[in-house]
């Protein structure tokens, strides 16, 4: 064999082992850094898939806590059961539930105006009074304060 092919050959296989070094060396790298990348994705995705579903979890309780409100109310308004209404009473008109609201004040009027319940969040000791005699006169039919003309 001449040297020419020799030296040819010698080249040649070097290059190819390099060619594989090279290939083993950057597979390993790149499917380790996939596989990182993959998780990081995969976990970012699931953490705001869990949001989604937490988020929607509490619009539907807000949701069947505000049509449960209004069951009760109505409930109230129609019993003539003692017990019932100071259950609810206590349930939704409260002093705490004034303050987490941020409200001083609770009223449920009927459709002629007439005050079925009222009270007033003493601030200074945290009870609730009842509202003064003469507020009826602000929830008359048409009253701006019972129908506000500026929508909801």
């Amino acid at each position: 064999m001449k040297l020419y092919y020799k030296t040819l050959a010698i080249i040649f296989v070097t290059v190819m082992v390099l060619m594989a070094i090279t290939y083993v060396v950057s597979d390993s790298v790149m499917t380790r850094d996939s596989l990182k990348v993959d998780d990081a994705s995969a976990r970012m995705n699931l953490a705001v898939a869990m949001g989604v579903i937490n988020q929607s979890d509490d619009d539907l309780q807000n949701l069947a806590r505000s049509y449960a409100l209004w069951d009760d109310t109505y409930e109230f308004m129609g019993s003539a059961d003692e017990r019932f209404k100071s259950i609810y009473i206590d349930n939704y008109m409260g002093a705490s539930i004034n303050e987490l609201e941020g409200t001083d004040i609770r009223v449920i009027v009927d459709s002629t105006g007439a005050i079925r319940y009222g009270a007033v969040l003493d601030r200074a000791n945290g009870t609730m009074r009842d509202v003064p005699a003469d507020f009826g006169r602000y929830l008359q039919p048409g009253s701006p304060l019972l129908f506000p003309s500026g929508g909801n």
